[in-house]
């Protein structure tokens, strides 16, 4: 290898303008460089090019074990399990997911809502939970050992996050034909393709999720149908092998 390949991470990059000062210095004289850029998305290389440096990445998606997911893939019929699961923290909008499984309980008795992850907002989001007319449907699960599992035994994953270079657990969920219910961060259409069925809109706009998520569950299975079929364009997108070779390829003409 004679020059660098440098693997671009998220797509916010600084939190202080002290910190825009000194990266974008370093990124201005490593482009002084023979040196490759891979993004991870479409949408992490378009930030990278626009607010960083005039300089077009390579896209390589993140790669999966396909076989632990797609052993997991079914048709779903009927919603009764309602699900988030991600990080507890700020940006994620898992207060929102709360908000929308309120609206829908009343008119479905056997909907629950189980909410897996960890993070700083465990506590107040916990309150939340408690303090709905429905605390006794909501269920937090913590740190989960079987991802696959817990995608597997629910019937829509709702993820409101205001912003992500990517989204694992949107591509993993739909390996399983788990229906998804995603805002509208550009990232999100990579993996879904597009598909409007699968978005909510602007977690600012509440109106707006609430309207589109009643609209979606109106006809669920329509909804589940779309969600299956998704994981054959999925497969060849993020093949663990085929995710190999091309950072390989990229190393090798480095």
């Amino acid at each position: 290898m004679r020059n660098p390949v440098y693997h671009i991470h998220g797509t916010k990059y600084w939190k202080t303008r002290k910190d825009k000062f000194f990266l974008m210095t370093a990124w201005r004289i490593a482009s002084l460089f023979s040196v490759r850029f891979v993004a991870n998305s479409q949408y992490s290389a378009n930030i990278f090019e626009r607010d960083v440096l005039p300089i077009r990445p390579k896209v390589v998606y993140n790669g999966f074990d396909l076989s632990r997911f797609l052993e997991k893939r079914w048709l779903r019929a009927r919603l009764r399990r309602m699900a988030y699961i991600g990080r507890l923290e700020h940006g994620k909008n898992v207060h929102l997911v709360i908000r929308l499984f309120e609206e829908i309980a009343a008119d479905n008795p056997e909907l629950e809502l189980h909410i897996a992850g960890i993070g700083r907002l465990e506590a107040a989001l916990r309150e939340q939970a408690r303090q709905s007319p429905f605390a006794e449907r909501i269920v937090f699960h913590g740190w989960l050992a079987d991802v696959a599992g817990f995608y597997q035994s629910m019937d829509l994953f709702v993820f409101l996050s205001a912003y992500e270079s990517f989204g694992n657990v949107l591509a993993e969920a739909l390996l399983t034909g788990l229906p998804i219910l995603t805002s509208d961060v550009p990232v999100f259409e990579e993996i879904h393709g597009g598909e409007p069925a699968f978005c909510l809109g602007n977690p600012e706009n509440y109106p707006e999720i609430r309207n589109n998520l009643l609209r979606a569950i109106a006809d669920y299975p329509a909804l589940a149908q779309k969600a299956h079929a998704a994981a054959e364009r999925l497969q060849s997108l993020f093949d663990m092998e085929i995710h190999l070779k091309e950072i390989e390829r990229t190393y090798e003409t480095a």
